[in-house]
């Protein structure tokens, strides 16, 4: 690409590339200045493939900056310039974000709709990631439907493709993820096993609470404070919060109230500090 001899066509694509790898590089774009100028060229040249990666990364830019109604809008116009291209990638990867945007605003069934749509490009795409990403988001929002074996089902269906998974992080949420899932279904032997999975792959505290939930459940107490004290320790403050609040609950059902206050001004201050 030669962005010095003033072709705007090659400015434009330079353009896109940029913002790409900041998007990458996990930055947060303060507007999208530089991409409405690229989706401005794309319109004029009739290049629907960088159009719709322009919209695309757009989208995505608007809802990291928290923008979540604007971000679906875009989503929806890539996902109606991409109709007419050959990039099964792409295709996947608007329509599992659009299930990821609609999801978190709690549009159940919009999402649903969304995610079903991303599972032929995905799988036709052959991305072990994208295909992943694809069957994480619909166990997530069978679980928000409240479907528990469907939530079950397609988070297993990540677990062929796991072999070919590099990044620990992805690893440890399919394992916590199908943990989660297990303890709803009282399959405590199966949790348990995910649980330790998740953790031999990275330590994570909402694996490390699950096997509290766990091992209180088999009646083992001094493990279970164990792992959650290691959950509080290593959680943001948010999960922190959930923890505590079903610490408090649990003192609460004892009797023991004297721990129960102890517990209810730790939440207090720790809500002080997330206001």
């Amino acid at each position: 690409i030669d962005i010095n001899k003033g072709n705007s066509n090659d400015r434009a694509y330079y353009d896109l590339l940029t913002t790409e790898l900041v998007f990458r590089n996990g930055a947060i774009t303060k507007n999208d200045s530089l991409l409405d100028l690229c989706i401005k060229r794309f319109k004029k040249n009739g290049d629907k493939h960088k159009l719709a990666q322009a919209y695309y990364f757009k989208g995505r830019m608007q809802f990291d900056r928290g923008d979540v109604k604007n971000a679906i809008m875009t989503l929806k116009e890539a996902e109606h310039t991409a109709k007419s291209i050959e990039d099964n990638w792409l295709k996947a990867r608007i329509y599992v974000n659009l299930a990821l945007f609609n999801n978190s605003n709690t549009e159940f069934r919009i999402a649903l709709q969304n995610c079903r749509k991303a599972i032929t490009p995905a799988l036709k795409s052959g991305n072990v990631y994208t295909i992943i990403d694809t069957y994480r988001e619909m166990s997530i929002i069978y679980g928000n439907l409240e479907m528990n074996d469907s939530s079950i089902i397609y988070m297993e269906k990540c677990l062929p493709y796991v072999k070919y998974v590099k990044k620990k992080w992805n690893l440890s949420y399919i394992y916590t993820g199908l943990s989660s899932l297990y303890i709803k279904k009282g399959n405590f032997k199966k949790a348990k096993d995910y649980a330790l999975k998740s953790i031999d792959v990275i330590p994570r505290d909402d694996a490390y609470y699950i096997l509290s939930k766990i091992y209180r459940q088999e009646g083992d107490t001094v493990k279970s404070d164990s792992m959650r004290n290691i959950a509080l320790g290593t959680a943001d403050d948010h999960y922190r919060l959930m923890i505590l609040t079903n610490m408090w609950n649990e003192k609460n059902d004892e009797g023991k109230y004297h721990e129960a206050a102890e517990l209810a001004e730790q939440m207090t201050a720790l809500r002080d500090t997330l206001a």
